[in-house]
């Protein structure tokens, strides 16, 4: 299997590409690569990586910033479905979505009840990961208006990125398998980085990823048939 594992910066990677090298991951090819910061970049590198490399998974890895308490500074989760958060305007105290303008149909591939969600997930089980919800952003929310609005939703997201639904549009549209795996670095609010623990979530993230690797060779995955637009 060829794998392809991304990150928006490469102090998010390199701790995994130094065990990588120690370890034993079986026969697959695993390549990382650093896409760059926030959407824009991460889907431009992953369509690129895809149509040089034909991957047969794509792993993005990254820290984020959580909405929950219930997770905990430095776990490592798998994002279930992720959607651009700030794509839409707010009017009249309200926030509309490109959906809520009519601008996209709410099930219009590769969306689901405007979710982009990932199809390959279930394939992962044997990792026991949490599965959550995610939002993506081009502005880091700090607003206490806008995290009210996304911890009122039903059901809620839990982690908050600038590049995850980038890689999730961008292999369903390019009908590449992917997973997206975060490691919570701090709670979402103000910027008070005295209550932030990067190394501790870049150190969760890589022992995971490196597990994740070491794992996929002793799996049988039947991942779906891919969706066509």
């Amino acid at each position: 299997m060829k794998i392809l594992v991304v990150a928006a910066t490469q102090r998010e990677l390199e701790p995994g590409l130094k065990l990588f090298q120690e370890v034993e991951t079986g026969t697959h090819s695993v390549s990382f690569h650093s896409t760059g910061v926030g959407l824009t970049a991460a889907a431009i590198a992953i369509t690129r990586l895809t149509l040089q490399h034909s991957p047969d998974l794509i792993i993005q890895a990254g820290i984020a910033g959580c909405f929950q308490e219930q997770l905990s500074i430095g776990d490592v989760v798998f994002i279930q479905s992720d959607r651009q958060a700030d794509l839409g305007v707010w009017e009249n105290d309200q926030w509309k979505n490109v959906h809520d303008l009519s601008l996209i149909n709410s099930n219009e591939f590769p969306y689901t009840n405007e979710q982009l969600i990932n199809p390959y997930l279930p394939a992962f089980d044997f990792m026991q990961l949490p599965q959550v919800m995610a939002v993506s952003v081009n502005q880091i929310t700090t607003s206490q208006q806008t995290i009210n609005y996304w911890t009122n939703q039903r059901p809620a997201p839990a982690i908050e990125s600038m590049e995850g639904a980038a890689l999730h549009e961008s292999c369903l549209r390019l009908n590449v398998p992917f997973l997206q795996l975060r490691s919570v670095s701090n709670y979402i609010g103000e910027r008070n980085k005295a209550h932030w623990n990067i190394p501790l979530a870049i150190d969760r993230l890589n022992q995971t990823l490196i597990r994740l690797l070491q794992q996929l060779p002793h799996q049988s995955l039947s991942l779906p048939t891919p969706q066509q637009p």
